[in-house]
């Protein structure tokens, strides 16, 4: 994300990225979905969006000529040297720009990781309506949220009632969320 608003895809030649070795080496994921699990599609989206979230899994965005054009010019390296566990791990992108100047960033944890760099509480607010959009109803989310801000102090009704709705969806999400 370092990288975001500093380079401009189409000025983009070449981008290398070293990591620790992993089995998210999939140059062309097949699906939104497989995107997850591709170091390449995940440094592509978040170039070209500033952001990685659920829509960027989405097969629309998976097969936009922006994303598909971006994976062209990415290539990815392990590095042995890079420790495996989590703590350990980082990511080092360098992206060659057709002028020929070289940006370079180094990712040890994303924001909002386990162990990375702190979010804003507004920002992980919107993570977190997004999320729970893909299953709740509009009023459900908000009335998660509000329940989950006070979880210590709910009754055994009160957290049967959260549980229910986030077993039951808080009714049926519409299309249009």
């Amino acid at each position: 994300l370092d990288l975001h608003g500093k380079v401009c895809a189409a000025d983009v030649d070449h981008i290398h990225l070293i990591c620790a070795r992993s089995h998210c080496n999939r140059s062309r994921p097949a699906s939104g979905v497989e995107g997850k699990t591709s170091n390449q599609y995940a440094f592509a989206v978040a170039l070209l969006d500033g952001r990685v979230d659920m829509d960027s899994f989405e097969e629309q965005r998976r097969w936009a000529p922006d994303v598909m054009d971006l994976l062209e010019t990415i290539t990815l390296e392990f590095d042995e040297s890079i420790g495996g566990s989590w703590e350990d791990s980082y990511c080092v992108a360098s992206a060659k720009l057709r002028d020929g100047t070289v940006h370079e960033v180094r990712c040890d944890a994303p924001s909002g990781s386990w162990g990375g760099p702190a979010i804003d509480e507004d920002v992980h607010l919107a993570k977190v309506r997004q999320c729970l959009a893909t299953r709740l109803a509009a009023s459900a989310v908000e009335e998660v949220i509000a329940l989950v801000g006070k979880l210590e102090t709910l009754d055994n009704s009160a957290l049967k009632y959260l549980v229910s709705l986030l077993a039951n969806g808080g009714g049926l999400r519409s299309n249009a969320n």
